[in-house]
């Protein structure tokens, strides 16, 4: 009788403690802010410059914690051509669930006279990195299997499928292919030639150099 009266309590108590921990759980917040870019705005970025033109339009609400717009961060900036960059942007809410969201730019580097000024002060002249983050230095590695493709209109046009392989020194594939990214748009019922940009970020926020691959539809 009391081994009855005791499996009754220990049962009564897991269900005590599975209904308390699915409370709990429906409780967390899972919900990532989200983070809105006013594609109106004409951004130029120059590499040097501050940042404060780049968060121009940019804006950022989360279900639980309101306005966090002032917590936007830049995360990184591509580089796509010698005219045009696409920055990155990222918020974090007290549940550390994260948003982001990216924009294309206007882009330029950093003229002669930007580096001469930096000699005559003394200061080691260098390049500004495109990424915003670079932990081991290392960047990662992007193949793509051919950098054009011809399809007829109306076909259809897997872009990932163009990737033969990507690399690096410390991060797996899984890993990589998650942070795999094509900028571009593309249409297979309108001909034309379409011009999309591959590449790829490691967990230390190095970035492969952009490949660009044309797809022409016929």
């Amino acid at each position: 009788m009391k081994e009855q009266v005791i499996v009754a309590f220990l049962a009564g108590g897991c269900i005590v403690l599975t209904a308390v921990s699915g409370l709990m759980y429906l409780k967390q917040d899972r919900t990532p802010p989200q983070i809105v870019v006013d594609t109106k705005e004409e951004v130029s970025y120059k590499d040097g410059d501050s940042y404060e033109a780049l968060f121009k339009g940019v804006t950022a609400k989360d279900n639980r914690d309101g306005d966090l717009t002032d917590q936007i961060f830049i995360d990184r900036i591509i580089s796509l051509n010698e005219k045009k960059a696409v920055v990155y942007y990222g918020v974090t809410d007290k549940a550390n669930n994260v948003g982001t969201a990216k924009r294309r730019i206007t882009y330029s580097e950093a003229d002669s006279s930007d580096t001469e000024e930096a000699d005559e002060t003394g200061v080691e002249a260098s390049e500004t990195p495109v990424t915003s983050k670079n932990t081991d230095g290392v960047s990662p590695i992007l193949t793509l299997a051919t950098q054009s493709k011809n399809i007829q209109t109306g076909s259809e046009f897997d872009p990932t499928s163009m990737v033969e392989d990507v690399s690096d020194d410390k991060d797996d594939k899984n890993t990589l292919y998650r942070h795999l990214y094509i900028d571009g748009t593309y249409d297979v019922s309108t001909a034309g030639r379409y011009e999309l940009n591959y590449y790829v970020s490691d967990s230390d926020g190095n970035t492969s150099e952009p490949i660009v691959f044309t797809l022409v539809v016929q």
